[in-house]
């Protein structure tokens, strides 16, 4: 290892918190490096702040704030931009022994990070409904639908799309937690991020379509309860998709 890369990989552990890590440069104590962290730290929070809303909303602020620092210190941001820092933080909360009792704050923290994805994601074409209509016959056993960029699917065994809903502005926040499964579509349609509950079959759709299946095959994978041409309308409204494509990859 070079001493510059050296260097760059104890100053990163020193802000983590292992100010031992620069010794071979600096003094442990450095009045320099504090500062350094703590403006470091306080960045990263805020960045939580603005892409986990909801769940600072369920919290408080200073809940937030103190959970926020800790993710921070033990996961410093690797890129100076922060738009995308805390993919971890949701899998991070599920295990955070202060949010024992907040047992359906994990599966928000899914939700608001869907949606900041969506934000950011890369521009693409919003596929219209039509386009099928375009399919020959022939075709549709090696022809699929692509998601999105800014597409995500999420399924989970309550009824977290419903909490997350509650705790939106102006809603009152109330809510009951109950063992019923939903799925959210989070999309992004002409510059608006659509958070859309949907049905499971939706979702398994949705989700045979991310894999790579044909349209018949992601049609079988959603057979259910919910009408196929349900299952279009909501996707299609959604913006869920950006293109037609051949199972060969074109």
């Amino acid at each position: 290892m070079s001493d510059l890369a050296a260097f760059q990989s104890a100053f990163a552990a020193a802000l983590a918190g292992n100010r031992a890590a620069l010794a071979p440069w600096c003094a442990p104590d450095a009045p320099g490096l504090a500062v350094y962290a703590n403006t470091i730290a306080s960045g990263a929070v805020e960045a939580l702040v603005t892409r986990f809303p909801t769940v600072e909303r369920i919290t408080g602020a200073a809940w937030f704030a103190a959970a926020a620092r800790e993710f921070a210190v033990a996961h410093p941001p690797a890129a100076p931009y922060l738009h995308s820092y805390g993919a971890g933080f949701a899998d991070w909360i599920a295990g955070f022994a202060p949010a024992a009792d907040l047992p359906y704050l994990a599966d928000v923290a899914r939700i608001d990070a869907a949606w900041s994805r969506a934000y950011f994601a890369a521009d693409a074409p919003e596929l219209a409904a039509a386009a099928l209509t375009q399919i020959a016959e022939a075709d549709l056993t090696t022809t699929r639908l692509r998601l999105h960029p800014a597409t995500t699917v999420l399924q989970f065994a309550t009824n977290i799309v419903s909490l997350w809903y509650a705790q939106q502005p102006p809603a009152d926040g109330d809510f009951s937690l109950k063992p019923r499964p939903e799925a959210a579509l989070v999309t992004r349609r002409g510059g608006e991020i659509l958070v859309t509950p949907v049905t499971v079959d939706v979702a398994k759709f949705c989700h045979a379509c991310a894999a790579g299946a044909s349209l018949p095959d992601a049609a079988h994978a959603a057979a259910g309860a919910t009408p196929l041409a349900d299952i279009i309308t909501t996707t299609f409204n959604a913006a869920a998709f950006s293109a037609l494509a051949r199972l060969d990859g074109d």
